[in-house]
C-alpha cells in the first residue's frame, strides 16, 4: 500500500493493455485514497484494458466506457 501526499495524482491502467502509466493493476488490486479504497475489476471487450472500480463499501462501480448506453463500442479496431 502506497500513500501518497494529500492532492498528488497517478495514472492508472490495467497490465493487459500493454499502455504506459504509473501504476499497473490487475483483477482484485486495490487503490487506496484516505481512508478509502477501490478494487479493481477487469472487464476486457471494448479494449483489452478495460476495467470497473468498484468502491470498498460496493455503493459505487466506476465504469468509464465499459457501459454504453443503447449501444456498444467497437471490439475490432485492436485486432
Amino acid at each position: 500500500r502506497e500513500n501518497l501526499p494529500c492532492g498528488s495524482f497517478r495514472s492508472v491502467i490495467s497490465s493487459a493493455s500493454g499502455a504506459k502509466a504509473d501504476m499497473k493493476v490487475e483483477q482484485g488490486s486495490r487503490i487506496f485514497f484516505g481512508k478509502r479504497f477501490v478494487e479493481v475489476r477487469l472487464t476486457p471487450g471494448h479494449t483489452a484494458g478495460c476495467a470497473c472500480f468498484v468502491l470498498d463499501d460496493k455503493s459505487r462501480v466506476f465504469t468509464g466506457d465499459t457501459l454504453l448506453v443503447r449501444g456498444c463500442g467497437r471490439t475490432d479496431f485492436q485486432e
